[in-house]
């Protein structure tokens, strides 16, 4: 246990590091982004990334689910470049279908889903380079599953800072909205050829269609279940386009750049856990549930510890970086850190549906969560805007997360003591009061002081016993279990 525990916050700290200035990114980027767009012209660019989005997981199958699904669990050299080439010529052929597709309905994709049909060149350029987005996250897996974490790492980084300059670039050029969008596509194609000579060594030119079938066959029941987890993520933005205006969609785009550190924190832990996660069950797959359940308390805790004080301070965080126009935004801050720890949380709920080959069931709670999501933002955004909107987020999330629990323990169990999760959702939720509160008009800074010391004392004491109690429970279930640990 020991040794794998080492190894997981080791790579942990490498994907984190890289991550880092990847996620960092758009908040870094905001003073800039923020004083040559206007929150009407942000609205219409996270529409526009969200309905691009969308589209990649349609015609994805699955996105890179099958890819590392296969790789993960094969040992054979040979059979890893089978299934690699396969599924990346595939994919790469379907690329193509859609974009030409695309270019000849771009004006009436415009029109239906963001509202104006001028924003066609804006979208299909949006749609070029989230495609090679998309190719190049498949090479990325490839280097991740082959635990060459470096190289992961530096590409990242790579890829993030050569995005961000040429975005900068073209936006003091007064290029605007498609400054963001071209400069986006200019690093995917510069980065491109890198990532295939990277993996190099993993592609041939050939199909295999007997492995491409198996793997399709894999993910197309990801496609739905997928796309409602997506819709969480995009519906909100077309929605509030739809139903409220442009700048509402640009003030929750603001909001979301500053939960960078907690979406950080969950993809630097998602990026390592997975495969670590599928060792520990082909390894001893009777202590997975157990030590599963360690793991999703842990990353919770540590979740709701960076939580709090970004809740707290978000309005002051936006004093400092962006124009006053954007500041209302800091009130769903921490509604918004709800919704990315039980996203990030679903690393773990959801794991056994891949293990257990049991995909066609993944559809259940995401397509509950987006129907929950939809609903609460027809009846809530006319009203609040995007504050309805981050409303809806935190609790849609939240159902998505506890639905793949209790869904998925029917499937592959995970042991988590109930007075811990009930434990973990009270200070889940009590984040979002927090940053409301802290962010209203007239917001005092003692008072906020005083609901984080309240905070860390409450942490303080809770934590040891119930990190005790944890440890104790999972060390007699072992005795009694007679299970050797994994090492």
């Amino acid at each position: 246990m020991n040794d794998l525990k080492s190894s997981l916050i080791k790579e942990a700290v490498i994907y984190g590091g890289s991550r880092l200035l990847v996620i960092l990114i758009p908040l870094i980027m905001l003073p800039i982004v923020t004083r040559y767009l206007t929150p009407d012209d942000l609205g219409q660019y996270s529409a526009i990334m969200a309905l691009c989005g969308w589209v990649i997981i349609l015609v994805g199958f699955g996105g890179t689910g099958p890819l590392t699904r296969y790789i993960s669990l094969t040992t054979e050299s040979e059979e890893k470049k089978i299934i690699t080439s396969s599924w990346v010529w595939g994919m790469v052929c379907t690329t193509g279908i859609v974009l030409s597709a695309a270019w000849l309905g771009r004006g009436f994709i415009a029109a239906s889903f963001l509202n104006d049909a001028a924003l066609y060149l804006p979208f299909f350029l949006a749609l070029v380079a989230a495609f090679g987005s998309f190719i190049i996250d498949m090479f990325a897996q490839i280097l991740r599953f082959d635990l060459k974490a470096t190289h992961f790492s530096v590409l990242q980084i790579i890829r993030g800072v050569s995005t961000a300059l040429f975005s900068i670039f073209l936006l003091i050029q007064g290029y605007q909205l498609l400054g963001l969008i071209i400069g986006g596509l200019i690093g995917a194609l510069v980065l491109l050829p890198i990532y295939i000579f990277f993996t190099r060594d993993y592609l041939r030119l050939h199909i295999n269609l007997p492995m491409l079938k198996k793997m399709i066959y894999f993910g197309a029941p990801l496609v739905p279940a997928t796309a409602m987890w997506t819709g969480l993520t995009m519906v909100d933005r077309l929605m509030l386009v739809r139903y409220a205006s442009n700048a509402d969609a640009g003030l929750y785009a603001t909001a979301v750049n500053l939960t960078a550190p907690i979406v950080l924190l969950y993809v630097a832990f998602g990026t390592a856990w997975s495969p670590r996660a599928f060792q520990i069950y082909k390894e001893n797959s009777q202590l997975a549930p157990h030590l599963y359940g360690r793991v999703l308390y842990i990353f919770v805790f540590v979740m709701v510890l960076v939580s709090i004080p970004l809740a707290a301070f978000a309005k002051d965080l936006l004093m400092l970086l962006t124009p006053e126009s954007y500041w209302p935004a800091g009130v769903v801050v921490g509604l918004l850190c709800v919704a990315a720890i039980s996203d990030g949380s679903t690393y773990v709920t959801q794991l056994g549906f891949s293990i257990k080959e049991k995909t066609k069931y993944m559809i259940i709670p995401p397509i509950i969560a987006l129907l929950v999501n939809v609903v609460i933002n027809y009846l809530l955004i006319p009203k609040w805007g995007y504050i309805g909107a981050a409303i809806a987020s935190a609790l849609s999330y939240a159902g998505l997360s506890l639905s793949y629990y209790a869904i998925g323990n029917k499937v592959f169990p995970i042991w988590v003591d109930r007075k811990i999760v009930f434990t973990m959702i009270c200070f889940v939720l009590s984040i979002g009061g927090l940053g409301y509160l802290s962010s209203l008009e007239n917001h005092f800074f003692l008072a906020r002081m005083i609901v984080l010391l309240i905070s860390g004392v409450i942490l303080y004491f809770l934590a040891p016993i119930r990190f005790h109690q944890l440890k104790v429970n999972y060390r007699n279930w072992v005795l009694n279990q007679n299970i050797k640990d994994v090492q």
